[in-house]
């Protein structure tokens, strides 16, 4: 059983060069003979699928993403995981959530986008970050209600969108827009249309994924409290309060490397060992760890652990937009429909408001009429 007393499969073998020239799976013997085994371990022993292993396999990970294959900019790429992910935390914040959904949701982003591309028409990061905030609250059996998710996405819109990140921005001390005066109407033209996009979406990553999720929800955080207390056990001299000042520390770091990829690329373990190091180093901690042994008797590679500690520190180098606009122009987000919806979300006269809404319904009744004619 896993920590969370759900009952884990038995982990397969490694699938090997050797044992793909050998013609085996890694279930038979060095000369290609099959190993007696009996028919439930022989079962167990079969290679999973990549997508059900906690990190992507070397193969997938040496080619290109999907969205490099289609022309995004590395430096594109990673400002808008870094913005969806960012998003996430600030929606998972606002529906109360503990940091294991928010963490899940982030592991199924990126696991996400490394089989679809940031380009394509249908996946926007924000649409993608609602789908997998509102999946993660099922996986962790934390769930909100539906409407709590289109709710929550459509106050960050309008936050981020129009008011420059903040509640109320100013301007001359006056506010220039308020995301808390135009709230989504429960039934209304764009809660149908995002409640839409919200279930494909998560039919979508469903489908991307494989439908198993249990085998790739390993998060750091788990390793990290356990990991200080062997350090302070093993020679870390330093007070009460310093120990929780570094762990402190060491779990805001965590929850900003989950911005980054790293949950397909290194081991758990590895991330939090990284997470430690860097916060033993922050001014405000400076505790000087055990011994250099450290690392290796947790298990860790210090190489690898190093070039974490290097990505992780050159996130906070990047600035995030409060918005930033789908890549693909014939986004919905950025569809004239949309943009119709802001303007009757802000228009606050009757008769101006009532126009606007003619305008929908004439739009909604062509946009059906052609997706009839489409179909027939």
């Amino acid at each position: 059983q896993d920590t969370r007393g759900r009952v884990r499969a038995p982990p397969a073998p490694a699938y090997t060069a050797a044992a793909a020239e050998n013609g085996s799976s890694g279930a038979g013997g060095g000369d290609g003979q099959p190993v007696a085994h009996s028919s439930v371990v022989g079962a167990a022993a079969e290679v999973l699928p990549w997508h059900t292993a906690t990190l992507l396999p070397r193969s997938i990970l040496d080619e290109p993403t999907p969205s490099a294959k289609d022309g995004v900019a590395a430096e594109v790429e990673t400002l808008q995981r870094m913005w969806g992910c960012t998003v996430i935390c600030e929606a998972g914040c606002l529906l109360k959530l503990p940091q294991v959904v928010m963490a899940t949701a982030q592991n199924l982003f990126h696991r996400f986008f490394w089989r679809k591309s940031l380009n394509d028409k249908r996946f926007d990061v924000f649409t993608v970050a609602m789908a997998t905030i509102f999946l993660a609250t099922k996986i962790e059996e934390k769930s909100r209600r539906l409407r709590d998710i289109v709710f929550v996405f459509h106050h960050l819109y309008r936050k981020r969108k129009f008011c420059m990140g903040q509640d109320v921005p100013l301007k001359n001390g006056l506010p220039i827009k308020d995301s808390r005066r135009a709230p989504m109407e429960l039934g209304g033209y764009r809660y149908d249309e995002w409640k839409r996009k919200l279930v494909e979406m998560e039919r979508h990553v469903l489908k991307e994924l494989g439908f198993g999720f249990y085998q790739v929800m390993e998060h750091p955080h788990k390793f990290l409290l356990y990991y200080i207390e062997y350090l302070k056990k093993s020679g870390m001299q330093v007070q009460d309060s310093a120990t929780k000042n570094l762990a402190q520390h060491a779990w805001a770091y965590l929850n900003d490397s989950m911005r980054l990829d790293l949950c397909v690329r290194h081991d758990t373990n590895n991330v939090a060992c990284a997470a430690i190091l860097i916060a033993s180093r922050h001014e405000d901690v400076k505790i000087a760890l055990p011994s250099p042994e450290w690392l290796e008797v947790l298990g860790a590679d210090e190489a690898k652990v190093h070039s974490i500690c290097d990505e992780v520190l050159r996130l906070y180098k990047v600035t995030l937009p409060s918005w930033v606009d789908p890549l693909n122009e014939e986004s919905y987000l950025r569809s004239a429909r949309q943009k119709l919806f802001d303007e009757m979300e802000e228009e606050s006269d009757p008769v101006a408001r009532a126009k606007l809404t003619e305008k929908m319904k004439s739009s909604s009744r062509s946009s059906s009429s052609s997706l009839s004619r489409t179909n027939s």
